[in-house]
């Protein structure tokens, strides 16, 4: 299917398109627009069948459920190149792309904008299925104001993964966990050479790791991103581990942990990463390790970071840090400890 224009089509399942039992399409150059469905608005991919979707444009597609443009179950796969998802919605899960069940969604070159859904705003996996982003710009996407929404670009659980390289992440919302990422329940997301700015949410500004789960990052610019509670770029919560390598925060700020805040006995590994001019209202202008987590920071610069306690690091009480080779220059403490707090019972260095 070349040249083709799929708009105002309306279906239960797949507005525009269903493929089902071993199935296969390839689109090109097509328009896929104001279609409607209550799985899948424009797309509907099941049962081992493929999609490949090439120089395409899905937009204003709505799903009642989940999958605002596209969903992809039952081990099947959707491969877009050089596409864009914009302005789709699903009351559901994933405003533009659904993957579950063993499936895989990959997405180059594209982009993906002011996608909406209740979870995932723009995309969401789950069940064991993958999520692969690669040179792509997710911007402006968000989850419904108003109850508990994560992921305001991507959300994965269940065991899920995301693979994300040379991407940027600007301007995108959740009203609960991260803003443009959200990784739940044993899943891990692994996000290299891509810039995460702008983004908010209440807790995890750019990214939450919960329930779990664990990120990678490495080569990643982190900037300017909120959280009105907790862990201005990143939070790691409920047994969870976050790795960065050879990254840059700056300009993050939340309330506690203005770069990053680990708790409940979640873990930080960092590793020659700069922290600079990240704010925290209350403690931990760069860094927070919360009641019984980790941090262990390496090679590390920590420069003109500021909170009321702990103007570079807060370490709460019952947690660690562990500090090698890293400098502390111009941090800024309104009350206690310009550079490092540590609370009773906790330990440093």
């Amino acid at each position: 299917m070349n040249n083709c224009t799929f708009a105002q089509n309306n279906a239960t399942i797949g507005g525009a398109i269903y493929l089902q039992d071993k199935s296969t399409a390839n689109i090109g150059n097509s328009t896929l627009a104001h279609n409607t469905a209550s799985s899948g608005g424009a797309v509907y991919v099941q049962s081992s069948s493929s999609m490949w979707s090439n120089m395409c444009t899905y937009e204003d597609n709505t799903a009642i459920g989940n999958g605002g443009a596209i969903i992809v179950f039952d081990e099947s796969t959707a491969t877009m190149g050089n596409c864009t998802l914009a302005h789709n919605t699903a009351s559901g899960f994933g405003g533009a792309i659904y993957a579950e069940d063993e499936s895989t969604a990959t997405i180059a070159s594209s982009s993906l904008a002011h996608n909406a859904a209740s979870f995932g705003g723009a995309v969401f996996v789950q069940d064991e299925s993958t999520a692969t982003i690669n040179n792509s710009t997710l911007a402006h996407n968000a989850v419904f104001s108003g109850g508990s929404s994560s992921g305001g670009a991507v959300f994965v659980q269940s065991a899920s993964s995301l693979h994300s390289n040379t991407c940027t992440y600007e301007r995108n919302t959740a009203t609960d966990n991260g803003g443009a990422i959200c990784a739940s329940d044993e899943s891990n997301a692994t996000i290299s050479d891509s810039t995460l700015a702008h983004n908010a949410a209440t807790a995890g500004g750019a990214v939450c790791i919960q329930r779990s789960s664990s990120m990678q990052s490495d080569m990643c610019i982190y900037e300017n991103n909120t959280a009105k509670s907790q862990g201005g770029a990143i939070v790691a919560h409920g047994q969870s581990t976050a790795t960065v390598v050879s990254s840059t925060f700056a300009r993050n700020a939340a309330t506690n942990g203005g770069a990053v805040l680990v708790l409940r006995s979640s873990s930080l590994r960092c590793d020659a990463c700069t922290y600079e001019n990240n704010t925290a209202t209350d403690n931990g202008g760069a860094i927070d390790v919360f009641t019984g987590s980790t941090a262990t920071i390496a090679n590390c610069t920590l420069v003109h970071n500021g909170a009321s306690n702990g103007g570079a690091a807060y370490i709460e009480a019952f947690s660690s840090m562990q500090s090698d080779a890293c400098t502390y220059e111009d941090n800024t403490a309104a009350s206690q400890g310009g550079a490092i707090l540590a609370f009773v019972s906790a330990s440093s260095f």
